[in-house]
């Protein structure tokens, strides 16, 4: 039997999810939350436009091209910020 990327993929999530007794709603919070526990606002604006940008391109909603670069690198540098807050956090001991 022969399993697609995305298929593996699905299982190693719900597997994931299984095994550490995470309910849907805990994994998706979890996943806005900074080093701190608190929900990261960078992280929720580059979601949900990532989340539009795929939206509009799978449906085939006519996006003006210079909207969709704009759009494309907001999300691209908040998650190259997102990644360098994580990286370069500060030990407050």
């Amino acid at each position: 039997m022969h399993l697609a990327p995305a298929d593996v993929e699905s299982l190693l999530l719900c597997s994931y999810l299984y095994q550490n007794n995470m309910a849907f709603k805990e994994f998706i919070l979890d996943m806005f939350q900074d080093e701190r526990g608190s929900i990261s606002h960078k992280r929720v604006v580059v979601s949900l436009g990532a989340i539009s940008l795929c939206t509009a391109f799978l449906v085939h909603i006519p996006v003006n091209d210079h909207l969709a670069d704009l759009i494309a690198g907001i999300v691209a540098a908040g998650m190259g910020f997102t990644t360098w807050d994580k990286y370069t956090k500060k030990d407050t001991e």
